[in-house]
């Protein structure tokens, strides 16, 4: 009463609790501090007497570790999934994930190392925000796309490893003190196999020690080279940008990048299960995908890793047959690759010779000039965004919800001759917009005020009006497209007098405040 009194505070029954800390909380514990405080303390009769309680946002106490980090993960999980329900392109996906998702973890991860299920849940998360397929990367390759010069992704195990050797360096003189202390009592006060083991709490204390943490994270790190080498001084403040420094070196070792050796693997299985790797020029081709815009690397990333959404890599449960119309073929990338009847009409739409080979398709073949696997590169892009909103658009899950639930869904000739036309008219002003040449008659940005469509050239009909079939269609780019007579284009090669750049859409959206073109990847 009188310290209250001193102070000019008063404690709020509610919300104080008692830990504690020597033996397992059971009823009768309880009910005898209850007793206790009766007859001795009649104020805090009220307190809330748990194993475990609430401390600076760290949960304290001997059941605390099992609990430790419930909360934080659900909500790192809630906001992953609301990032991946944006459907914003990788780059913007992940800056979101890094900063409002990741983040959320940081402030615990500084004492306390998270749990091994997080790595499970982090790499759900990783596909939910991307939406590539769960096997087509693994986390080694998430943490390093940065080499293909996409915004980094985080990893939560060597935010935290950082983190904590931060904070290790920076309270130093601290927790030194502390495991020294624990020690000591660890010595009197615990059986001998505690002492001899290096626990330093009881058994039923789920968690160790804070200090212990620190000490074990220090003490890793200094068994690495790249950590002697900076010659840290815990008596002075640390260097700028040190936990930066950290994670870099931390995430070398747990994470090698092996990007080559992935990417190798995938393609391989996509030309054939015989295919020479050697064969396959990735080094080359990832130079090449480094210079071309960031919705093009994801896009020509996703067909090398297979993680194009076709309803057979998705399990779907409305199996698709090849949209383009070929007989017994499934709606699959790696039939795609092959499909005569796709690969004759881009042929017909950029003017050039058919590449003969899944390799020269995919832009990995052994010989070919720069300009050429430019191209090669570019014209797979197109491909994917072009399947993409052929499949948005006309072939989801949302237009079959009528259908029976069969493994496979029988189209007629008129649905496969829309889905081409559709197809085509959409890919030439992908490709035009990608700067590559395109037919006589091809297509220009248009914006008439009232809708979004696309109106097909030549293919669909001779005059400049659009196919009646192709009103009111919503292209992913937001970009309206219509017919128009396109002069010097040379057959096969990059535009040279249209700026590709003014034919990009100019329409954005807001995504969690952040201003993106509205593209998917």
């Amino acid at each position: 009463m009188e310290a209250e009194k001193c102070a000019g505070l008063s404690l709020k029954p509610v919300k104080c609790v008692i830990v504690p800390t020597s033996h397992t909380l059971d009823v009768h514990i309880a009910l005898r501090i209850k007793t206790w405080l009766q007859e001795n303390i009649p104020d805090w009769i009220n307190f809330n007497i748990k194993s475990a309680a609430i401390y600076l946002g760290f949960l304290l106490g001997p059941t605390a570790g099992s609990t430790q980090w419930d909360k934080p993960m659900r909500k790192y999980l809630a906001r992953a999934r609301a990032i991946g329900a944006t459907h914003a392109p990788f780059n913007i996906s992940a800056y979101m994930y890094n900063s409002k998702a990741v983040s959320v973890l940081a402030y615990k991860a500084q004492l306390i190392p998270p749990p091994a299920r997080t790595q499970q849940s982090e790499r759900g998360a990783l596909s939910t925000i991307t939406h590539f397929a769960t096997n087509s990367l693994t986390v080694k390759e998430f943490f390093n796309m940065q080499t293909l010069g996409c915004t980094k992704i985080q990893s939560i195990d060597c935010l935290a490893a950082a983190s904590m050797l931060r904070f290790a360096l920076s309270s130093h003189r601290s927790w030194v003190e502390w495991v020294r202390q624990l020690r000591a009592v660890a010595r009197e006060a615990l059986p001998l196999r505690h002492a001899f083991s290096g626990i330093l709490s009881p058994d039923f204390w789920d968690s160790r020690p804070i200090a212990l943490n620190l000490d074990t994270a220090w003490q890793d790190a200094a068994k690495h080279k790249w950590f002697t080498d900076l010659a840290l001084d815990p008596l002075t403040p640390a260097p700028p940008n040190i936990q930066r420094t950290f994670y870099a070196n931390i995430l070398a070792i747990k994470f090698p990048c092996d990007f080559e050796a992935h990417l190798t693997s995938h393609i391989t299985r996509l030309i054939s299960p015989r295919a020479d790797p050697n064969r396959c020029r990735i080094q080359e081709a990832i130079k090449q995908v480094v210079t071309m815009p960031a919705q093009a690397r994801i896009q020509v990333l996703r067909t090398w890793v297979n993680s194009w959404a076709t309803s057979r890599r998705f399990h779907e449960r409305i199996r698709l047959p090849c949209l383009f119309g070929c007989t017994d073929k499934e709606d699959d990338l790696s039939h795609y690759l092959w499909c005569d009847i796709l690969w004759k009409d881009i042929q017909e739409t950029l003017l050039a010779p058919l590449p003969p080979s899944i390799a020269e398709r995919l832009g990995v073949h052994p010989n070919p000039t720069p300009p050429e696997r430019l191209i090669s590169l570019q014209t797979l892009g197109c491909l994917y965004h072009s399947y993409h909103y052929l499949r948005n658009n006309f072939c989801s899950a949302a237009h079959f919800l009528h259908v029976p639930s069969t493994p496979e869904l029988r189209l007629c000739d008129a649905d496969f001759k829309f889905f081409r036309e559709e197809f085509s008219a959409f890919f030439r002003g992908a490709a035009l917009a990608a700067g590559l040449a395109c037919t006589p008659r091809g297509v220009q940005p248009v914006t008439d005020g009232t809708d979004t469509h696309i109106a097909a050239s030549a293919r669909h009909s001779g005059s400049s009006q659009p196919s009646p079939k192709s009103q009111s269609r919503f292209s992913p780019s937001g970009a309206v497209f219509a017919p128009v007579e396109c002069d010097d284009i040379v057959p096969g090669s990059l535009v040279g007098s249209i700026d590709a750049d003014a034919l990009r859409p100019a329409h954005t959206c807001s995504v969690s405040g952040v201003v993106a073109m509205g593209v998917s990847d």
